[in-house]
């Protein structure tokens, strides 16, 4: 195909073990929840991150029964860039993990 091959070390993929972790709990959630976008959610969820919160204090804070759903949207704002987390890059994803308006 004409498409260069470069090969990864396992030094660098170590390197990458807990944002490639992160991402393979994420990807799940945008897969499940991809046919029940909300925009009233996802603009709650934005104005709700005010300030960086943790992930348990969005899914407690957002008035939604189910908190996959809370959580799903979330991801799929993160995967927009509409909502970062810095976390991510370094710690492995919990309830603690932080997020960010971008």
């Amino acid at each position: 195909h004409g498409m260069p091959v470069r090969v990864v070390r396992q030094s660098e993929l170590r390197a990458w073990m807990v944002p490639i972790t992160n991402w393979s709990r994420i990807v799940p959630y945008l897969v499940r929840y991809r046919g029940y976008r909300s925009p009233v959610l996802e603009q709650a969820i934005v104005v709700y991150l005010s300030q960086p919160r943790s992930l348990d204090s969005i899914v407690e804070g957002i008035a939604d029964p189910d908190a996959g759903r809370v959580e799903a949207v979330i991801f799929a704002l993160l995967a927009s860039g509409r909502v970062i987390s810095p976390d991510l890059a370094v710690v492995p994803l919990n309830g603690a993990t932080r997020f960010q308006r971008e």
